[in-house]
């Protein structure tokens, strides 16, 4: 225990990787937190209407608007931003259609053309932060099929894309070495199977060895930690391995992220919920016919796909602030996960029919003033404010200097009034 340090790794049977929780023992005797994290999170397709995001009196008297009704019990503790322009996306050529642009530029920085022009920020923070982790960082997307394997957020440099982890494959890149079942042959199957049920005995038996000589706090975080990996795992083996994500659910890739962050596996990661609102079910027992995108999305300004864009959008967001709900339910040092997380959540687009790409909505979002002051809505429309001023924000948060990210002909510095 002498020798404990937040890069510690308890390997259990079956190659599963579980790291520790960020522990006073690994601070003593120093004035240091638990570490920083950052998760990027990204939604789609915008909606039509600016008061749809908030209606702003001033900074600290506002208003959120119907979609953004699920992060009224989040306002004192996040930032609002819309009047956003996203010009390097603005500024790319030879663009498919809006949603690359706005995807292969939000995290760049750079014109896009058919693919990210350079390192996206959440790699360019991970190259600093994430040299110690297991993980540099971890990428994944919710709703989507294979299609959107080519459109990427995340970007090692220019044309050097990271692919989003699909649905259960999330859990193959955390658990490392436990093969996916459906394709094994039966023998090999019962022998994962007895490796997957080793896994919590051998893990438990690790934490009762490194409790001894901790303060009770750390072995309060200890036993927390250890009922988190037992509930992932016994969810893996009732078949939460296999799940498709083809509809919204309360549990999913999310919990995974989090436990990454709570454990130190990662301190960057990346969310992004593409289309997934086809044959979507509405709360008044309608099902959406046709494509969500063509016939509801660009068809916004007619009552009844107004409407329907409204209520998914709604649950969209809900599914966002469902996450700042797990990182909050963790405990960690005298408070959270998410005390010591920046959430930064951005959509594609403010008016969707249109796909264009001015101003754009973005929130920010911290347990705690680690990272800025909350309770604020910043309107910055016709103010010129451009999203790499944003996301150079964002890495200036995390304590990296943003220059050397992006190109600083589509905004340079941060955004006025945030940090």
């Amino acid at each position: 225990m002498k020798s404990l340090s937040r890069r510690s790794l308890l390997r259990g049977a079956g190659g599963i990787a579980v790291g520790l929780p960020w522990l006073e023992a690994t601070a003593r005797g120093a004035d240091i937190g638990p570490p920083k994290r950052v998760l990027f999170i990204h939604t789609p397709n915008g909606s039509y209407e600016p008061n749809h995001w908030g209606t702003v009196n001033a900074e600290t008297d506002f208003t959120l608007g119907s979609i953004m009704s699920p992060y009224d019990a989040w306002k004192g503790k996040a930032v609002f931003l819309r009047g956003v322009n996203n010009t390097a996306a603005m500024a790319t050529t030879m663009r498919p259609n809006g949603h690359h642009d706005a995807m292969y530029c939000a995290l760049t920085g750079r014109p896009g053309i058919t693919s990210g022009a350079g390192i996206s920020a959440d790699q360019y923070i991970a190259n600093e932060i994430g040299k110690t982790t297991k993980y540099k960082s971890l990428e994944w997307a919710f709703g989507v099929g294979s299609t959107y394997r080519t459109v990427n957020l995340s970007f090692y440099g220019a044309k050097q894309p990271l692919p989003f982890a699909l649905g259960s494959e999330l859990y193959d890149r955390l658990f490392s070495g436990v093969t996916g079942q459906s394709t094994l042959p039966s023998a090999e199957l019962a022998k994962v199977k007895a490796q997957r049920q080793s896994v919590l005995d051998s893990i438990k038996e690790n934490y009762a060895v490194a409790s001894k000589g901790l303060g009770k706090a750390d072995q309060q975080r200890l036993s927390g930690h250890l009922q988190m990996v037992r509930e992932l795992e016994q969810r893996m083996q009732a078949g939460g391995g296999t799940t498709t994500c083809s509809a919204p659910a309360t549990k999913g890739g999310e919990d995974m992220i989090a436990y990454a962050l709570a454990c130190d596996l990662t301190r960057v990661a990346t969310i992004a919920y593409r289309d997934g609102h086809d044959r979507a079910p509405l709360a008044s027992g309608e099902v959406i016919q046709g494509s969500y995108h063509d016939d509801y999305v660009h068809k916004i300004k007619e009552p009844h796909p107004a409407a329907v864009v409204t209520e998914l959008k709604r649950s969209e967001i809900a599914r966002v602030t469902r996450v700042l709900q797990k990182l909050a339910s963790i405990p960690e040092g005298n408070g959270t996960l998410l005390d010591n997380t920046l959430v930064y959540h951005f959509d594609e687009f403010m008016y969707g029919y249109q796909h264009s790409h001015k101003n754009h909505p973005m929130t920010f979002t911290s347990g705690s003033s680690r990272f800025f002051k909350g309770g604020r809505f910043l309107d910055l429309t016709g103010k010129g404010v451009t999203t790499n001023q944003v996301v150079s924000s964002v890495i200036a948060m995390m304590g990296v200097d943003p220059v050397g990210w992006g190109d600083p002909q589509y905004g340079a510095g941060t955004v006025p009034g945030l940090l």
